[in-house]
């Protein structure tokens, strides 16, 4: 494999690392999706904006199934 190969597969790899935070929102529904791929790309790149990226990505996302406690019906 020349470098040329090498070099292409390690930008795709890492173009794929760095947008992960935007994939798993989206792929899991999260309504703050938007937002996190914003946060995504524009700190990103830092290590602490991609962080908080992914761990939001990952926090449950609100996709309607669940009721907030004030919304919950009285009994």
């Amino acid at each position: 494999m020349d470098t040329t190969t090498v070099g292409w597969i390690l930008l795709f790899v890492g173009a794929w690392f760095y947008i992960l935070p935007t994939l798993v929102a989206w792929n899991l529904g999260h309504r703050q999706a938007p937002a996190i791929t914003v946060l995504n790309l524009l700190a990103g790149w830092t290590l602490v904006g991609w962080l908080i990226a992914m761990v939001w990505s990952c926090t449950r996302p609100a996709n309607g199934t669940t009721q907030a406690p004030s919304q919950a019906p009285h009994r």
